[in-house]
């Protein structure tokens, strides 16, 4: 029996491929079907202003940095099972370059993500094991919804037969209605089925590559928001005056817990003339790099020298602190204690 194959060339036909999943419950990653995505997913990104005239302003330079690394990491996540940058291969992060061409009075970037999507399937399919077809559909689905900065929910379905289109066409518009309206319809089945989908299938993993995807979309728009006159990101277009609203919306979430995990002591700073010092660490899971603030006279006898002699020898420890997030980034943490495999013994004994 000849294999059944699936090439997804627009957002239409991978919504279609989510909807076959749910009505006829097919598991293409295990039922044999071939699918192969082609010149989709795509992230197009323009942004229009005086300032974009021939160049890249630095606030946007810093805004696509941000949006890379988010990018990057909702792509180990999705590869490996952690947002490590370190996972990542030098064909990985070639795989997600993103190019942009500069022109008068604009700056505007056309990204074909599929061969880095048929990666992502290839994983899905052969190495995710545990995980049910639906689960692994949720995580392409916030993957793909990452690399596009949402777009893919931002689909244009054409008439259903040329006699509907050709009448439109009769009259402009009449016919812009007739396509706002398929828009918007193509819009919101793409949510409902996206809905549906997490609702059966969804997981820390497809939840923490979506966030990615949402830091990554924030930081590209309030990175041109003092300058732009218009831009256009993530399938949706934005006027000078609504980023900057949207700019001046973004609130801080800001949430901190005690935690516990291994890192290694990139380097010690005292703090101005305190006892207090800024201990720069990369957690070894994550490769997620941040300041701890450390305080000496709370720290046990003999720590601080083993810290800083961590510096040079590359020593990793596993440490308690207490970790604090700002929109779901690690911003800094506040050191507690080395937890060494064997407690301290207590004075006294033998």
């Amino acid at each position: 029996m000849e294999q059944e194959k699936l090439v997804i060339k627009s957002a239409e036909d991978f919504w279609a491929m989510m909807s076959r999943h749910l009505e006829k419950e097919e598991d293409i990653f295990s039922d044999g079907i071939e699918v192969e995505f082609d010149g989709w997913p795509q992230l197009f990104i323009k942004v229009n202003g005086e300032k974009f005239n021939s160049s890249l302003t630095g606030s946007m330079i810093c805004g696509l940095a941000a949006m890379n690394e988010s990018l990057q990491r909702a792509y180990a996540m999705a590869k490996y099972g952690v947002p490590n940058l370190q996972k990542l291969t030098n064909d990985d992060k070639k795989s997600l370059d993103v190019v942009f061409q500069i022109s008068k009075g604009s700056t505007e970037s056309c990204t074909d993500w599929s061969c880095t999507a048929n990666n992502a399937l290839n994983v899905l399919q052969e190495s995710m094991t545990g995980m049910s077809g639906t689960e692994k559909m949720v995580v392409l689905l916030a993957l793909i919804s990452a690399l596009t900065l949402g777009g893919c929910y931002y689909l244009h379905r054409k008439g259903k037969d040329k006699e509907n289109e050709a009448a439109a066409n009769v009259n402009l518009l009449e016919a812009n209605r007739q396509n706002t309206e398929l828009v918007v319809t193509g819009m919101k089945d793409a949510f409902k089925l996206g809905a549906e989908l997490k609702a059966n299938g969804e997981s820390s993993r497809s939840k923490e590559i979506e966030g990615y995807g949402d830091t990554a979309k924030v930081s590209v728009l309030k990175s041109v928001a003092n300058d732009a006159d218009a831009a256009f990101v993530g399938g949706q277009s934005y006027t000078g005056a609504q980023l900057l609203d949207f700019k001046n919306r973004q609130s801080v979430k800001r949430d901190s817990w005690e935690a516990i995990d291994n890192f290694y002591i990139q380097g010690l700073q005292r703090i101005g003339n305190t006892t207090d010092f800024n201990m720069l660490v990369t957690r070894q899971s994550t490769g997620d790099t941040f300041n701890m603030k450390v305080a000496e006279d709370m720290t046990r006898p003999g720590e601080m020298d083993r810290l800083a002699s961590a510096v040079v020898t590359g020593e990793s420890f596993r440490i308690s602190y207490l970790e604090v997030k700002e929109n779901g980034v690690v911003v800094r943490g506040q050191y507690n204690l080395i937890i060494d495999k064997e407690p301290p013994r207590e004075s006294g004994t033998a």
